[in-house]
Order: C-alpha cells, then structure tokens, then sequence
C-alpha cells in the first residue's frame, strides 16, 4: 500500500500560478475515482436519475458582481433577453 500523500510537503510559493496543494487534492481524488469507477458511475447514474428543480433567474448572471455601470446595465439586459428568447422552454 501506498504511503499517504502528505500536504505540508507541497507548500504555496509566491510565484505559484496555482498552489500545488490544491493540484495535490485534485490528482488524489482523480486517482481515487478512477481506482473505484464502479463505485463512482454508479454514484453519477443516481444524480442523474432525479428530478432536478428548474429554477428561473430574474436576473443575468452577470449581475451577481455589483456594481455594474449604466451602460453595462443596458447592455447585459439585451444580451439576457437574447439568450432567453433563443433558448427553449424546456420546463
């Protein structure tokens, strides 16, 4: 059996483009779904067997990082009502 995989080894460098800590986790988890994908398939059949809720947004999701200008505003108002009206129903 492997040794485990200790963190404190792979501390965050001012230089870093991401922390090696975080790509750590991520290779450990990678490696665990694909050691146990039976498990994990199965898992994911589940979540995609159930009813989701359709949950309609009064607003864009880019208006979520307030504030926004005027103009950006008016902007991301049209290429809301753009999308919703290219996009199905589907409820």
């Amino acid at each position: 059996m492997d040794a485990p995989i200790d963190l404190s080894e792979y501390p965050a460098e001012p230089d870093d483009i991401l922390p090696a800590t975080r790509q750590v986790r991520r290779l450990l988890a990678l490696e665990d779904a694909l050691e146990n994908l039976p498990r994990y398939v199965e898992a994911m059949r589940r979540l995609l067997a159930r009813t989701r809720p359709v949950i309609a947004r009064a607003l864009p999701p880019a208006f979520n990082r307030l504030p926004v200008s005027q103009a950006e505003q008016v902007t991301l108002t049209e290429l809301h009502m753009a999308a919703v009206g290219e996009s199905p129903d589907t409820s």
